[in-house]
């Protein structure tokens, strides 16, 4: 038999990597950067941006602060930005 509970804790967690894949993606085009740029930045594996944005892996909860900082460093030009834009 299904357990509700369990069910519902599934779908929450799935809820909440849909949001970070979503938040980290956004947050990257904003500033116009590649995963690698964004993994740099953090500072963290390439793989592991991947994985978070896929859905993969759920980010460490630091990482809302970590990307609300570097936000506002990028804003503040205390981050130098070099990624350019690329053509696929």
């Amino acid at each position: 038999m299904n357990d509700p509970k369990s069910t519902e804790a599934e779908r929450n967690a799935r809820n909440v990597a849909l949001w970070w894949n979503s938040r980290l993606t956004n947050f990257r085009k904003k500033h116009e950067l590649t995963v690698e740029d964004l993994a740099r930045l953090l500072p963290t594996r390439t793989q592991l941006v991947a994985d978070w944005e896929s859905g993969k892996q759920q980010p460490p909860l630091f990482l809302k602060r970590a990307l609300r900082d570097l936000e506002r460093d990028i804003e503040q030009g205390l981050v130098p930005i070099t990624a350019k834009k690329r053509r696929v």
